[in-house]
């Protein structure tokens, strides 16, 4: 038995799903489009933990779930898995760096760059990032993201890492990026 089935259903949002154990899918999404799932857990199933079929495209987000274990069996139905992005940056003493500027790329688009910028506090807004979209041609992996920083705070001359290391989406996790000098760190707080 499936964990839950969403028949010809659009727009739907489900948060908070744990489903473990099932003899079934735990997700089964069946000509259904622009549904979104999050912050959820998905595990230990029989089958798939998420099964697309016919038109669908649908996005599991901030969700536990084994990737591998996931399949699209129509070209036109696809799975998006996304993940919460959080930047924050602070010099090597611990103190938080505003206006500290983010560039990322994901690695099917490296030349399409998208910036983000720390507030006051040293942290970005929380933002979204894609990890894999899959369909049944396959998984079309969008990292690792390539993150560079640069920072002029009024404290430190301006210092900018370029190229800096890759971001893994896989997981709600923290990555450490720092830049270039001693003196300044950037975390990646991915998931949270």
């Amino acid at each position: 038995m499936h964990g839950i089935i969403l028949n010809n259903s659009n727009t739907s949002t489900i948060y908070a799903l744990n489903i473990s154990n099932a003899t079934g899918n735990a997700v089964y999404l069946i000509n259904s489009t622009s549904n979104t799932i999050y912050n959820s857990t998905l595990s230990g199933t029989s089958e798939k933990d998420v099964q697309t079929n016919g038109q669908s495209n649908n996005t599991i987000l901030n969700t536990t779930l084994n990737t591998s274990n996931t399949a699209s069996e129509y070209t036109n139905s696809y799975l998006n898995v996304n993940w919460y992005v959080k930047f924050s940056a602070i010099n090597i003493s611990q103190y938080s760096l505003a206006n500290t500027e983010v560039n990322y790329s994901n690695a099917i688009s490296p030349s399409s760059i998208s910036t983000t910028t720390t507030g006051e506090d040293g942290l970005s807004a929380q933002f979204i990032l894609t990890e894999f979209v899959q369909n049944s041609a396959g998984i079309q992996n969008y990292t690792p993201y390539s993150v560079n920083a640069s920072s002029s705070n009024h404290y430190f001359p301006s210092t900018t890492a370029t190229n800096y290391n890759s971001l893994y989406l896989t997981e709600s996790t923290t990555k450490e990026l720092q830049i270039n000098g001693s003196w300044t760190t950037i975390y990646g707080n991915i998931g949270a």
